[in-house]
């Protein structure tokens, strides 16, 4: 019994010592746990403490930046207000609700006391302003604009309306430029009509109607805006028409060009230059549509017409065709008038330069280039100093307008 008594307290003492180091190792690992998570927490506030002064140090760069800013554009003359407060931290700003959605005002009214002032005042007390901005009619872009097909496409009739009023404006303009040169009164004088009759128009439409006056809805200087909108378009078309036609990369086709403008002078003197041009213009408008509806009737005429001349032409050695045409030149020469011959001269060459094979053009071309490669460098030389001359002598004796700002100092 005492054996069994004794085993029995050997294995209660053994379980008492197991739990209070269980107990023991328990409390360890609280208190180790415990530490780290308290120096999580200490690490965490470090770095959010961190954040928080680089967000204010941003925000207080940002505010700096707004300020310069604000500065620049009241040097600028932009209005601003008299105090500004303190910009708030960044942390701190509400986040802004969106805008409602405003439509779109009705455009501010013109007083009539606003004229156009081009500073010719000496005292500018508010900045040159025009009574009526001139606002630029849509799709007015000459990004896009493609002027010799524009004109392809008028003389074709691709859009007909287009076409018909092209055609009978020009007709119209046509018929008044020939009034105008006919007319016996002076030129000055129609300048001065016309313009006491645009006054008298003014006078009793700002007497009818005051209102459209205030609205500035047909100020005098609105029409200038579209008159140097369509002469400018008018000079681009003649410069992309030219450009087009008149460079001279193809003799063949700079031949013909030339001869038709040659016939075209030769006629003018015995026909007005009124009936020439509307026949022309008219021309312009009618063959060509006319040689599309016909072309099936034309070509095979026109080709085997072509075709024989061409192969005539072939079995002819150049001497001889050059010779003829010397011959055609000289015969005609008495009843040419210089211009002429000049201009005959001129064709003459352009036909002898289309006859020649690809090895003459290069060879005629490195000559020419020998010879005008120190000619024209000459010539650059003497301009630059001739322009040099001119620019001195108009600084100089102050031949242009000079800015104040630069004359005052």
């Amino acid at each position: 019994m005492s054996d069994s008594s004794s085993a029995k307290a050997d294995v209660k003492e053994a379980v008492e010592n197991v739990v209070s180091q269980a107990s023991s190792a328990a409390s360890s690992a609280t208190k180790v746990a415990s530490q780290a998570v308290d120096d999580v927490k200490k690490s965490a506030s470090e770095k959010v403490d961190d954040a928080k002064k680089a967000a204010s140090s941003a925000a207080d760069e940002v505010t700096s930046a707004l300020k310069a800013t604000t500065g620049t554009l009241q040097g600028f003359g932009s209005p601003a207000a008299t105090s500004s407060p303190a910009a708030a931290p960044l942390s701190k700003i509400p986040t802004p609700a969106a805008a409602p959605v405003v439509p779109p005002s009705s455009p501010p009214a013109v007083t009539p006391t606003k004229t156009l002032d081009f500073g010719t005042q000496k005292e500018q007390s508010s900045p040159i302003t025009p009574s009526t901005p001139f606002v630029a009619p849509k799709g007015s872009s000459d990004v896009d604009l493609d002027y010799n097909q524009f004109i392809t496409d008028t003389c074709m009739w691709t859009n007909t309306v287009r076409s018909a009023v092209y055609l009978v404006g020009g007709i119209l303009t046509i018929l008044f430029i020939r009034w105008m040169l006919n007319c016996s009164t002076p030129a000055i004088t129609v300048l001065c009509h016309l313009a006491l009759l645009q006054m008298m128009g003014n006078f009793f439409k700002a007497i009818v109607s005051a209102r459209l006056q205030e609205k500035g809805t047909y100020l005098d200087s609105a029409w200038t805006h579209s008159l140097i909108g369509a002469v400018g378009s008018a000079i681009k078309t003649v410069a992309a028409v030219h450009d087009k036609h008149l460079l001279g990369t193809d003799s063949l086709k700079h031949l013909q060009i030339a001869v038709f403008f040659w016939l075209l002078s030769i006629i003018a003197r015995y026909v007005s230059a009124t009936a020439l041009v509307l026949v022309v213009y008219i021309g312009a408008f009618t063959i060509p549509k006319a040689y599309t509806v016909n072309k099936s009737k034309i070509d095979p005429v026109v080709k085997d017409v072509y075709t024989k001349a061409q192969t005539q032409l072939d079995r002819t050695p150049r001497l001889y065709k050059a010779a003829a045409l010397a011959v055609v030149i000289m015969l005609f020469g008495y009843l040419m008038s210089r211009i002429d011959i000049f201009i005959a001269l001129f064709v003459v060459a352009i036909y002898g330069y289309s006859m020649l094979r690809p090895t003459e053009v290069e060879a005629i071309g490195k000559r020419i280039t020998s010879i005008a490669t120190p000619l024209t460098a000459t010539a650059k030389k003497a301009t630059g100093q001739i322009g040099k001359l001119m620019g001195d002598t108009i600084n100089k004796y102050e031949l242009t307008p000079t800015p104040m700002k630069k004359k005052n100092q």
